[in-house]
C-alpha cells in the first residue's frame, strides 16, 4: 500500500470540495412560490442567438410581453440551446459561415437578456449548442458557468418539485430526452415519464412544439391524476438549407401552463397571452421618470 495514501485522500477531498462549491451539478431541486393565486409557468428553448435564421424580433417581443406582468404571477423555464454556437467540426459549414454574431458576442447578448428577465426565471438546463459542444471541445462551458451562478441549472436530466401555494407539482426536464418516433412527436417525454411518473415532462431540441395531457399520472399515494407531456418550439425558423434537407422547419412555441395553488390542476396553453387572458392578470404599472425642474 502506498505510503502517500493520506496525501492522495486529502487531494481528492479538496477536489470534491472545490467542485461542490464552484461546479455543483444539480439533479433535484425544490422551488416554492408562496402565493394565494395560480401562476403562469412558461417554458422556452432553442433561441439560437447568433443564427441568421433566428427571429430575434419575435424573441425580444415575447420576452418584453412576459416582463409586462409581475414575477409573482409569471415564472419562466429555460430549456437549452439559447445561443447557436458551433464546434470546429460541425456537420454543416453553413452554420459558422453564415453566423452574423460571433460566439463571444452571442454570450454577451445572452447574458444581457438573462439579466433583464432574471427575476422571472425559475431554472435553466443544458443544450447541445450552448453547453455540450463546448464541453466536448474544452471540457467546460462558460454558458453553463454563467447560468449556474444565476439560477438553478441542470447539466443533464433534472427533477423539480414545485410548491405552488398548498399544492405540489413534480417535473422531469432535459433539453433532449431520448426516444423518437415518426408516429408520435412526444415519444421522448413518454419514455421519460415512465422513469419518474412526474406530473410534467418537458424537453426541447427538435424545434417542434407539442402537448399531450391525460389522466395516466399518479401521485405518491397512488391516486390517478393529470399528467402533461410537452416539447418546446424554437425561434430558429428560417430556411437554412441543411435543416431543410433532413428536418422539419422550426416552429415557434413557448408552451405555457397555469398551475393552481388551491387544488391540483394544470391548464396548458399554446400561447402565453391566452394564459394571461384566462387568469385576467393586469399589467404592471410603469413607473414614469420624474420630471426635472
Amino acid at each position: 500500500m502506498s505510503t502517500n495514501r493520506d496525501l492522495w485522500l486529502s487531494a481528492i477531498r479538496t477536489q470534491k470540495a472545490l467542485e461542490e462549491k464552484y461546479i455543483k451539478r444539480e439533479i433535484a431541486i425544490n422551488i416554492t412560490h408562496k402565493v394565494d393565486h395560480p401562476i403562469i409557468l412558461t417554458s422556452t428553448s432553442d433561441w439560437h442567438l447568433g443564427s441568421p435564421y433566428t427571429d430575434h424580433e419575435k424573441l425580444f417581443t415575447d420576452l418584453d410581453e412576459i416582463t409586462n406582468y409581475s414575477p409573482e404571477y409569471v415564472r419562466v423555464i429555460l430549456a437549452g440551446d439559447l445561443i447557436d454556437n458551433f464546434p470546429q467540426k460541425f456537420r454543416s459549414a453553413e452554420a459558422p459561415a453564415r453566423a452574423f454574431i460571433n460566439p463571444e458576442l452571442q454570450r454577451h447578448l445572452l447574458e444581457e437578456i438573462v439579466e433583464e428577465v432574471l427575476e422571472y426565471i425559475d431554472l435553466s438546463t443544458w443544450g447541445n449548442h450552448d453547453v455540450e459542444f463546448d464541453e466536448k471541445n474544452m471540457g467546460f462551458s462558460d454558458v453553463a458557468k454563467f447560468m449556474r451562478k444565476k439560477v438553478p441549472f441542470f447539466h443533464g436530466k433534472g427533477f423539480i418539485v414545485f410548491k405552488i401555494g398548498s399544492q405540489k407539482y413534480t417535473m422531469h426536464i432535459s433539453h433532449h430526452l431520448k426516444g423518437s418516433s415518426v408516429y408520435h412527436d412526444l415519444q421522448g417525454p413518454i419514455r421519460a415519464w415512465i422513469e419518474t411518473h412526474s406530473d410534467i415532462v418537458v424537453c426541447g431540441h427538435t424545434h417542434s412544439p407539442a402537448y399531450m395531457t391525460d389522466f395516466k399520472g399518479q401521485d405518491e399515494r397512488g391516486s390517478v391524476g393529470q399528467r402533461i407531456l410537452m416539447k418546446l418550439g424554437t425561434y430558429k425558423m428560417g430556411a437554412d438549407t441543411y435543416s431543410d434537407r433532413y428536418f422539419k422547419r422550426g416552429v415557434p412555441g413557448n408552451n405555457t401552463l397555469v398551475l393552481f395553488n388551491d387544488r391540483k390542476k394544470i391548464l396548458p396553453f399554446l400561447e402565453f397571452s391566452d394564459a394571461v387572458k384566462y387568469l385576467g392578470i393586469q399589467k404592471k404599472k410603469k413607473v414614469l421618470p420624474k420630471k426635472s425642474c
